[in-house]
């Protein structure tokens, strides 16, 4: 009889994992790092016995033990899994082990032959950085733009990623907003080209990483 085999796809990163039961080795790219709210997608080569015994054969667990709060659902084609993360997310820096249990089985009652372990950690803000020397003022000196840079335990750029996405940024003068890498400050009622300098700041509540400094105003005109 064929054995179930497994292909777990690595959502967004684009890694594959092919699980086969034919072999007792396989090769994973384990230890990755993934943004909170990671969507796990379990892809088998045939149609999958989703009941009761497959379903508690899948579960996370994070560095102690416990188990996380996901769900699951079962793709439209019947040979794959969906693995939602729980309410809220994962816990940034936190590390868990995705386990699809050697019970998962097939809708013919064929099981796999062995447990299959992926272990993974959340993306955590460890360090910010403001990249820009001034702010550059343009629009005659009602808007003022600088550029940030948002760094991960590893030391990966995750700028633009998710997790970036609920930092505070606040400036000396008007209002300040960020998202991917740029900070705009709005001043309709003080030209920023009549101030010498500005200051500025960049927070994450949650981990605590911050940057701030006075910066330098720099006019750019059309000319």
């Amino acid at each position: 009889m064929k054995k179930l085999k497994l292909l777990i796809i690595l959502c967004i990163l684009g890694t594959s994992l092919l699980f086969s039961t034919n072999v007792l080795a396989f090769q994973v790219n384990d230890n990755q790092v993934v943004y909170t709210n990671k969507k796990w997608m379990l892809e088998f080569t045939g149609p999958v016995g989703y009941d009761d015994l497959t379903k508690q054969a899948i579960i996370v667990t994070d560095s102690k033990g416990a188990k996380a709060s996901i769900s699951l659902q079962l793709g439209n084609d019947n040979k794959s899994i969906i693995v939602y993360p729980p309410a809220g997310g994962y816990i940034a820096g936190e590390s868990y082990t995705l386990k699809v249990g050697k019970q998962v089985h097939s809708s013919k009652g064929t099981q796999m032959k062995q447990d299959r372990l992926i272990h993974f950690s959340i993306e955590k803000i460890s360090k910010i950085e403001i990249t820009s020397t001034s702010l550059l003022s343009i629009d005659g000196g009602t808007t003022g733009k600088i550029n940030y840079k948002v760094l991960d335990q590893d030391g990966n750029d995750i700028t633009k990623s998710t997790t970036a996405n609920n930092l505070t940024f606040q400036s000396g003068v008007g209002t300040a907003k960020g998202s991917n890498g740029v900070i705009t400050i709005a001043s309709p009622f003080i030209s920023l080209n009549t101030l010498k300098s500005v200051q500025i700041t960049i927070l994450d509540s949650n981990n605590g990483a911050y940057a701030s400094g006075i910066y330098n105003v720099e006019s750019f005109e059309v000319k």
